[in-house]
């Protein structure tokens, strides 16, 4: 009987560090990758620091894609491309709507702005939290009109 018991706590004392482990694992890796929105194959932010902006003439015609980023003193170099979805901030409204039902890799700038007033903005979502994106918002500038 005693034997049982000491199995018992046994299992029980390794199931709980086994889990404990996964989970601070599961902490170490979030957020740990930098990702960045590129237009056209271009680094669309226009500084990758917390001044930071992403801004895009609302004529333009392009692509839209998201990778992750090595930052090094000379700058960034976009690594591998990376799944994401598109939300829509609705500027009058302030209401927030998902363009892309699925997620993408790649998406044309025409087909948002399509869908888009003046004042909106596009949040782009990755699809996994061990990416960091603080730049994943995307100001549509009216002004050429």
């Amino acid at each position: 009987m005693i034997f049982k018991k000491l199995v018992g706590l046994l299992v029980f004392s390794v199931m709980a560090v086994s889990l404990s482990h996964a989970q601070e694992a599961k902490m170490t890796v979030a957020y740990n990758d930098c990702a960045a929105i590129y237009f056209n194959g271009v680094l669309l932010v226009d500084d990758y620091s917390p001044r930071g902006k992403c801004v895009l003439d609302a004529e333009r015609k392009g692509e839209l894609t998201l990778y992750t980023v090595a930052l090094t003193e000379r700058g960034s170099t976009k690594v591998l491309g990376l799944p994401f979805r598109v939300a829509i901030h609705n500027d009058r409204t302030k209401t927030y709507w998902m363009y892309t039902k699925t997620a993408v890799k790649n998406i044309l700038l025409q087909d948002l702005v399509r869908e888009c007033e003046e004042g909106d903005r596009l949040i782009f979502v990755t699809e996994d939290k061990k990416y960091a994106l603080p730049h994943g918002e995307v100001e549509l500038d009216y002004s050429s009109r």
